[in-house]
């Protein structure tokens, strides 16, 4: 734990003080991380035994996964679909 530490001590104050400098990138900042705490804030009402542990990190990441992957999956299957069309497109 305390190399994660360092590590993230090592540039989180420079981030945040980019982040709290302009309300722009604050705001994107807030958009972008509220549906990690939407999906981390049921984990909170568990139990804690290892079971439910277990199958609430993979609940989370399976979450995590579909949220912040699916938009760009789906804009890389468009670019590349017109990127094909354009590849065989008859000149």
């Amino acid at each position: 734990m305390r190399v994660f530490n360092d590590f993230y001590y090592s540039f989180s104050p420079a981030v945040a003080e980019i982040v709290s400098s302009d309300s722009i990138i604050a705001e994107t900042m807030r958009i972008a991380i509220a549906p990690l705490i939407l999906i981390l804030k049921p984990l909170t009402w568990l139990a804690g035994t290892e079971t439910e542990v277990i199958l609430g990190g993979l609940t989370a990441a399976t979450l995590f996964g579909i949220t912040y992957l699916t938009l760009p999956v789906l804009l890389a299957a468009y670019v590349n679909r017109r990127y094909d069309k354009r590849k065989h497109a008859p000149c």
